[in-house]
């Protein structure tokens, strides 16, 4: 077995409590295996008689769905920060976890990769010391419950990429041999007919913890990463029927420990991480079409180190993760049709380094992670089905968009336009806000909804807002079956606020009195429920209503 020395870059710190506000969507998913206690290792104490746990507690681990529709979990790091060699397996239909393996060697960061044959390819990653990067491979096989070695590597690798092509090969690409200076450009096959390795073209630019997403053409997009103490805005393709990788667009901003997901309609939303300036809060759409990146509405939170799950429906689960080295518990949807976030409750214990696996039911399995450097054993289950109690939502704030940056070296690898150190894009900065359909008070509905609209533009216009559009709100709203009408008071406000992911909500109402129109209009915070500003303006007559508008965001802005 081949190896290189590794100096270890991202230890999280810090710690979080549990949230004491638990939506229902979110379940203990499974109890302890009763046999093999002398096998359990590193086990954290349990929180509660009826929280359940995993048989180890982990993180930088695998989760892979089996076709029998259990899953395994294979290797991570203890809280002791080891790597362990443990597996076990998860059953849906029981509800339980059991022992199986272990592997033949102990592995974190690793990548595993189901195969047509059914057996799960495990590659890679650094051992038992947290010192040394493996060249080693072995494969699972469900039917013996076992683990067997495969071919090794041409070199040792950690924080690769492993992706399954359509023509039943794995294209393992990138990675770190020490994690600092010598991240890898090169990229290798492993062909499950011969069990070997062999070569293929090298990506343009060395790249580390980054992913890669198998496009519906066959080509697997390469996104951003770090590459030998640079972060990337730079990515590229790999076309399996010519064996060369070709670069496409860079991304807006530089970003690294972010995620990525295929949407229904091609195209790959890419979902925070981190840079020099901090943890991110950004998205960014990529277009296979044209080949380029474009800005998109930023998540709720800035998180890196988070999971990202396509589901059933077209709609990405966004869970977890930390924010600098605050471990995270709070979890967001992304709806492409609207191209708008909305909050999706909490988790019960917050993680990072922690895996999400579709289940064939649609539910998400959330196994292990690192809360503060305590390796989880937690396991927990979304529902998408189940709608959440609103007032059980955890009340984290939206902040929606990254802290202040600090200027990043120009140039096109990391995403900075030359001349132009310091960059961020113009979502930075912006309070995102929404507004509520005014109430009308003694006049048309219809004029009601058109001072809606002028008040929607003049914030707009200030530049101190990002305001979301009506129709995104509409289709988030219809969603979750909720009146957009009607909301003047601030729980209403705070339950809206907290599904369309803002952070401020302006709620109001037009009346008239004899020849005078009347805006009413409050301001509240979301994350607080507290009403932060109360504003009036008058109008003698319909045409002056815009200018009455104006008036009342002119003096919100000097707050």
């Amino acid at each position: 077995m081949r190896a290189k020395y590794l100096i270890f870059l991202f230890a999280l710190a810090g710690s979080a409590c549990l949230s004491k506000n638990i939506p229902a969507r979110y379940v203990p998913a499974v109890s302890r295996a009763a046999e093999n206690t002398q096998d359990i290792e590193n086990v954290t104490a349990r929180k509660a008689p009826s929280v359940l746990f995993m048989t180890t507690a982990r993180y930088m681990h695998t989760a892979t769905l089996l076709p029998n529709g259990k899953v395994l979990i294979a290797g991570g790091r203890s809280s002791g920060g080891q790597a362990v060699s443990s597996a076990e397996l998860y059953d849906p239909a029981a509800g339980t976890f059991s022992i199986t393996g272990p592997m033949s060697a102990a592995r974190a960061y690793h990548t595993a990769t189901l195969l047509p044959n059914g057996k799960v390819l495990i590659i890679g990653g650094f051992t038992s010391d947290s010192a040394v990067v493996l060249s080693s491979a072995e494969l699972y096989d469900p039917v013996t419950g076992t683990f067997t070695d495969t071919a090794e590597m041409s070199v040792t690798r950690n924080a690769h990429v492993a992706v399954l092509l359509r023509n039943g090969k794995v294209l393992v690409a990138g990675g770190g041999l020490d994690n600092v200076t010598a991240t890898l450009s090169s990229a290798e096959l492993y062909d499950p007919a011969t069990g070997t390795f062999f070569g293929t073209g090298s990506m343009r630019d060395a790249r580390q913890q980054f992913p890669a997403v198998l496009l519906p053409d066959g080509r697997v997009l390469m996104v951003g990463g770090f590459s030998d103490n640079v972060i990337l805005s730079a990515n590229e393709l790999y076309d399996p029927v010519s064996g060369r990788f070709s670069t496409v667009g860079n991304m807006r901003i530089a970003r690294w420990r972010h995620g990525a997901a295929l949407l229904p309609d091609g195209k790959v939303l890419v979902t925070g991480g981190a840079n020099p300036g901090g943890t991110l809060s950004s998205d960014e759409l990529y277009d296979p079409a044209s080949g380029v990146f474009s800005i998109a509405v930023p998540m709720g939170w800035t998180r890196q180190a988070h999971s990202v799950t396509t589901l059933p429906s077209g709609k990405v689960l966004i869970a977890a993760g930390a924010d600098a080295s605050m471990p995270l518990s709070s979890a967001e949807l992304y709806y492409p049709s609207a191209g708008t976030f909305s909050a999706a409750g909490s988790l019960n214990e917050p993680r990072s380094s922690h895996a999400a696996t579709l289940l064939r039911d649609g539910k998400v399995l959330f196994t292990g992670g690192n809360n503060g450097g305590t390796a989880v054993s937690m396991a927990e289950l979304y529902d998408p089905a189940a709608q959440p109690s609103l007032s059980r939502v955890a009340a984290a704030p939206s902040r929606g968009y990254e802290p202040a940056r600090k200027p990043l070296v120009p140039g096109p690898r990391t995403g900075v336009p030359a001349g132009q150190a310091g960059y961020s894009p113009a979502e930075a900065g912006r309070t995102n806000v929404a507004v509520s359909d005014f109430i009308g008070k003694n006049v048309p509905e219809s004029d009601a909804s058109i001072v809606t609209d002028f008040l929607r533009t003049e914030l707009v216009n200030t530049g101190l807002y990002k305001v979301m559009e009506r129709g995104n709100m509409d289709a988030v709203l219809a969603e979750q079956k909720f009146q957009n009408s009607g909301c003047t008071d601030q729980e209403c406000a705070v339950e809206m606020g907290k599904l369309l992911n803002v952070r401020r909500m302006f709620v109001g109402s037009l009346s008239r009195l004899a020849d005078s129109y009347y805006i009413t209009v409050n301001v509240v915070d979301v994350a607080t429920g507290e009403i932060l500003a109360s504003y009036d303006s008058d109008a003698v007559h319909s045409k002056k209503l815009k200018d009455a508008c104006k008036k009342i965001v002119e003096r919100s802005s000097r707050k």
